[in-house]
């Protein structure tokens, strides 16, 4: 189901259980399909991930999100200056006991709603841009938004 639907098994998982991280139109989405080829969950395994998830360790990440502007993965690292810059940050934000993740503005289907969406339900602390030629203005306005 996750490939026909253009995500991860994780996240029909959640939409199939009604997690609030996923949003209600991928649950709508995972549902549908789900009831068209006749998929129950089975409560016994429902029962068991149930127990599992309650007594595992909570993870307490706590994330920064790298927002470059490249086209392509690895793009930025080209040039040594920004290179050093994002090598830096993410130096330092392990040694302050924060994970890196990098959101790629151009990525396909990355929205100025996306982003957004991405920046609060991943509860990210704050955003570091590295320098880069062109920042579209949607997504400096958003950032400001979710820094204020």
């Amino acid at each position: 189901m996750a490939k026909e639907l253009n995500t991860t098994p994780a996240t029909v998982s959640r939409g199939l259980r009604n997690d609030p991280r996923i949003s209600a139109s991928m649950k709508e989405r995972v549902r549908k399909l789900a009831k068209e080829r006749g998929y129950k969950l089975d409560p016994e395994t429902t029962r068991l991930m149930a127990h599992i998830r309650s007594t595992r360790d909570k993870r307490t990440d706590s994330v920064l999100a790298l927002l470059p502007d490249a086209h392509k993965p690895g793009e930025l690292s080209q040039d040594p200056y920004t290179r050093n810059v994002i090598q830096g940050a993410q130096k330092r934000a392990e040694e302050l006991g924060f994970r890196l993740e990098t959101l790629r503005l151009r990525e396909p289907g990355m929205t100025q709603s996306r982003l957004e969406t991405i920046l609060y339900t991943r509860a990210i602390h704050g955003v570091l841009i590295p320098p880069q030629a062109d920042l579209p203005h949607d997504i400096i306005v958003s950032v400001r938004g979710f820094t204020d």
